[in-house]
């Protein structure tokens, strides 16, 4: 018989940005044996406060545990992934960092979209990822897991069940793909040192002890970069690496972003953001009952004020538990196709199964198509975001009106929520 087990989603203050942590554990809330962060980064000042106190409360929350199950990364947006190294100096492990796979040329042109500097520390993330998550304190990252290009084919199902453990162990299955050509520059490892580096293929996911599973989607889609800008990365691809002087990368930024002007001009090439989907594993064997429940909470100077704002009973639909959670990112959804390529790959029925809802991108309208809402049908709608912000006002009104069905609910810099439930086989 699989556990009865309790899970947790939570999204910290962190205003206009993304910081989310969930955790699996066993009842009467014991110290969870499985836990996972989704992005963690603020664009809301001051921004190292903001982070910090977000840390703060997720160390709270974990009791001070300073080991990690996985760490998503859903794109390199600086107000997704500037927490990240404050984050990785608090832990001493981490089992497996996944990130969307794209090829060197286009991360630097992802950095200087983003308007990263030479000189920015964070520049290497962009240009050796692996060696930047390594480098952040004496964490120690088991394993660097690139996601590949989800494609067309939808999530490979299991051939035939796997079996529940007696007792949750936390132990994680995860499907393997190939290198794909062009992949040297994460694969390398200095004289087999550092983390292992694997690949996750299109439809591929990861189970927990066999009633729990992540499926990551990434919505990159096929892109072909001007031979010119692929030459002129290449060549400077020695300039560009942590070991050169300041002065150097500088320069070869420089030429790179005069390039760039020419071959792209004004349109912006990242649309990328890693989705996924997070939830019991119900197609093995339905629960008997499931349990769900919500709280907004409010931090101010110190203190925290919780309010229940709904729990649900769902044993009268046991084949249905609406228990999962789906993230966005930033993904982009404002072509009804590009939707439709989104719940052709999880699967309506995955879909139909959604309680917590990431609306993209902070809820811009740039991101968004009428009716999607309804498409998903969530109990609860998260906007992650600072509302009155100069320049992004985010979120958009009209998304907003959308999801008023769902329970939008506003995690800024002073609210966060929590959403809790237990399964009960």
């Amino acid at each position: 018989m699989p556990p009865n087990i309790e899970f947790s989603y939570e999204f910290f203050p962190v205003g206009q940005g993304l910081f989310s942590y969930g955790s699996l554990g066993p009842l009467r809330r014991e110290q969870p044996f499985f836990q996972w962060v989704y992005d963690c980064g603020t664009d809301s000042e001051p921004k190292q406060q903001t982070i910090d106190g977000a840390l703060d409360i997720m160390a709270a929350r974990t009791s001070g545990q300073d080991q990690l199950n996985l760490l998503f990364i859903s794109h390199l947006h600086e107000d997704h992934i500037n927490g990240i190294s404050s984050l990785l100096r608090r832990l001493k492990s981490v089992d497996t960092v996944l990130l969307p796979y794209v090829s060197f040329e286009r991360l630097v042109l992802f950095a200087i979209e983003g308007g990263i500097d030479g000189n920015d520390p964070v520049f290497r993330f962009f240009t050796d990822p692996v060696g930047y998550l390594t480098s952040q304190g004496d964490v120690v990252i088991e394993r660097i897991l690139f996601v590949l290009p989800s494609g067309e084919s939808g999530v490979a199902e299991e051939d035939q069940a796997p079996k529940f453990p007696e007792a949750p162990q936390g132990a994680m299955l995860v499907a393997k793909a190939t290198a794909p050509e062009g992949a040297a520059y994460v694969t390398n490892a200095e004289n087999g040192k550092g983390p292992i580096r694997e690949f996750l293929p299109a439809g591929g996911s990861i189970t927990v002890d066999a009633f729990w599973v992540f499926i990551p989607y990434n919505d990159d889609l096929r892109v072909v970069l001007p031979p010119q800008w692929i030459s002129e990365v290449q060549q400077r691809k020695a300039k560009l690496a942590s070991v050169a002087s300041v002065e150097d990368r500088s320069l070869a930024l420089y030429e790179l972003k005069t390039l760039y002007r020419d071959l792209f001009g004004s349109a912006k090439q990242n649309a990328l953001s890693l989705y996924l989907y997070t939830g019991p594993l119900v197609e093995i064997q339905p629960p008997r009952r499931m349990h769900i429940r919500v709280d907004l909470s409010t931090y101010e100077t110190g203190a925290r004020h919780r309010t229940r704002l709904w729990a649900h009973a769902s044993s009268h639909d046991p084949e249905q538990p609406k228990a999962s959670l789906i993230y966005t990112g930033d993904g982009t959804l404002k072509a009804k196709h590009r939707l439709d390529r989104m719940i052709d790959f999880f699967g309506q029925h995955r879909i139909d199964r959604c309680a917590v809802f990431q609306v993209m991108h902070h809820g811009s309208r740039y991101n968004w198509c009428s009716g999607l809402a309804a498409r998903i049908a969530p109990c609860f709608s998260i906007f992650s975001s600072e509302p009155g912000k100069a320049q992004t006002y985010h979120p958009h009104a009209e998304v907003v009106k959308d999801f008023l069905p769902y329970c939008p609910i506003q995690v800024d810099t002073i609210s966060g929520v929590k959403c809790e439930g237990r399964l009960h086989w």
